[in-house]
């Protein structure tokens, strides 16, 4: 219940997350997105941003991004431009920035 929460609200940080639970899950139940008991519900609406964060821990790192950035360095850029004259000979220009 808590990770389809945490879904809907667009994967917010328990910190963010803790103090609208509460205002949340009633308008959720009327929507029939979640169904809950009433002991669950207390649960969850008491339930501490670090616990948040400590429950939905593995479903955070299956959405991180991994490894380095796919960007090149700005010394290392190339643009290569394919340039067509009007006599249909192809020119390649390459530019080093």
């Amino acid at each position: 219940m808590l990770k389809k929460t945490w879904y809907i609200m667009d994967c917010i940080c328990g910190k963010r997350l803790s103090p609208i639970l509460k205002d949340v899950i009633p308008i959720l139940e009327t929507h029939k997105e979640i169904v809950i008991d009433s002991g669950t519900r207390d649960k969850i609406c008491k339930i501490s941003p670090a616990t948040i964060d400590r429950l939905l821990s593995e479903e955070k790192k299956r959405y991180q991004l991994k490894g380095k950035s796919h960007t090149n360095p700005p010394w290392a850029v190339n643009f290569s431009l394919g340039v067509s004259s009007l006599y249909g000979n192809k020119v390649c220009a390459t530019i080093h920035i």
